[in-house]
C-alpha cells in the first residue's frame, strides 16, 4: 500500500491542508482510519465559507452550519477504527480522491484543490455530504428552500466556477465522443441527446452486434477526432 506521503504530489497546498487535517483528526480520535467523514470535517473547518454559502442557498436557518457540524460530529464518533499499526485511508476515501483527480484532469489541471473535493462531494448523489445535507433538511428546525438545480447551488457557493467554465463548449447530437471512465472506457459512441441543464448525454455505441444506449455526464466523455 502507498504511504500517505506518496499522495503529496497529487495535492495543491489547499488540498494538502485538508488531507493533513483529516489525518490529524483520525489520529486524535485514535481511529487511525481516515474516512470521508474526516475529510468533510476538515473541509468544514478550512472552508466554512463554502459550507455557509451552500446552506444559505438551501435552508432558511442561521444555525444550519452549526447543525451540520453536529451531524458531522456524530459520524466522526461512529467512524470505524484501524486496529493495525500506523494510519490508513478508508476505501471510500481513496475512491473520493480518485474521482476528484479525474475532475482536476478534466479541467486540465494536475493538483487537487480543497474546492475540488467540495465539488465532488456535493455533485455525487450518494456522497456522505449529500446524505448529511438531506438529514439536515429533514430537521424540523430547518426550513428548506425550493432548490431545483444543484449546479446553481454549487455556483452560488462560488466553488464550481472553474468546473463550469471548462464546460462552456457545446456537445451536439450526432457528434462522436470517446468514453473516458467506467466499464465502457475507451469506447466511441454517437451522441443521441444532450441535456444541458443536467450536464448529461445520451450516447449509443455499437457492441455485441447491437446498439447500446447509455447516459453519461459531460466529464465522462471527450470529443473524438478521427485520425
Amino acid at each position: 500500500m502507498a504511504t500517505l506521503e506518496t499522495y503529496r504530489g497529487r495535492f495543491a497546498e489547499s488540498g494538502w491542508r485538508i488531507f493533513e487535517r483529516a489525518i490529524s483528526e483520525a489520529r486524535g480520535r485514535e481511529q487511525n482510519l481516515v474516512g470521508v467523514e474526516h475529510v468533510i470535517y476538515a473541509l468544514a473547518q478550512e472552508k466554512a465559507d463554502l459550507f455557509n454559502s451552500l446552506l444559505r442557498s438551501i435552508a432558511d436557518s442561521s444555525q444550519a452550519f452549526e447543525k451540520l457540524l453536529e451531524l458531522i460530529e456524530q459520524r466522526l464518533e461512529a467512524a470505524p477504527k484501524h486496529e493495525g499499526a500506523g494510519i490508513r485511508l478508508a476505501t471510500e476515501t481513496i475512491a473520493l480522491f480518485k474521482r476528484t483527480l479525474n475532475l482536476v484532469r478534466f479541467n486540465r489541471r494536475k493538483l487537487i484543490e480543497a474546492t475540488d473535493l467540495f465539488i465532488v462531494l456535493l455533485m455525487d448523489e450518494e456522497s456522505l455530504l449529500r446524505e448529511l445535507v438531506r438529514k439536515l433538511l429533514a430537521d424540523s428546525r430547518v426550513e428548506p428552500k425550493d432548490v431545483r438545480d444543484l449546479m446553481a447551488v454549487v455556483e452560488s457557493a462560488n466553488a464550481a466556477r472553474p468546473y463550469l467554465t471548462q464546460q462552456t463548449y457545446k456537445f451536439l447530437a450526432g457528434e462522436t465522443v470517446r468514453i473516458k471512465s467506467g466499464p465502457f472506457a475507451s469506447f466511441k459512441g454517437t451522441i443521441a441527446e444532450v441535456d444541458e441543464e443536467a450536464a448529461t448525454l445520451k450516447i449509443t455505441f455499437f457492441i455485441m452486434a447491437r446498439d447500446m444506449p447509455v447516459e453519461l455526464r459531460f466529464f465522462d466523455v471527450e470529443n473524438f477526432q478521427s485520425e
